[in-house]
């Protein structure tokens, strides 16, 4: 297996996500088999709270969710950067230095936020 650049664990536990260098797969942590896996590259990772779906930023910026039960990939957004206001605009960010992408759900699962390069971006 391949060193993984990102892991992520489910917030039940029982899942945990690897972004490879041309692969994102999931695996259980109690059989450590793989659930789902997808030939995609990946900066951010992020397990909903609730439903069995994988959020990740692309390099090109565009935020996607699949559903890793079906493999069905359910959201493409644009790049993050052409959707919101940088860092700076909220004095987050004291210069326009680049940061790693990172997706995250709210605990009940209710907002998504991503980021990539100096930009942030939230939906309900």
């Amino acid at each position: 297996m391949a060193k993984p650049k990102e892991v992520q664990f489910s917030s039940d536990e029982r899942r945990l996500a690897l972004a490879h260098e041309a692969e994102v797969e999931i695996r259980s942590l109690s059989t450590a088999q793989q659930i789902w896996s997808a030939p995609k590259r990946l900066k951010g990772l992020a397990f909903h709270p609730k439903a069995d779906v994988l959020a990740g930023v692309t390099e090109k910026g565009e935020l996607v969710l699949w559903d890793f039960r079906s493999g069905q990939e359910l959201v493409r957004l644009p790049p993050i950067p052409k959707l919101c206001r940088s860092y700076q605009e909220f004095g987050l960010c004291p210069s326009p230095r680049r940061v790693g992408s990172c997706v995250s759900f709210s605990p009940d699962g209710a907002w998504l936020s991503a980021s990539t390069g100096p930009f942030i971006a939230v939906w309900p």
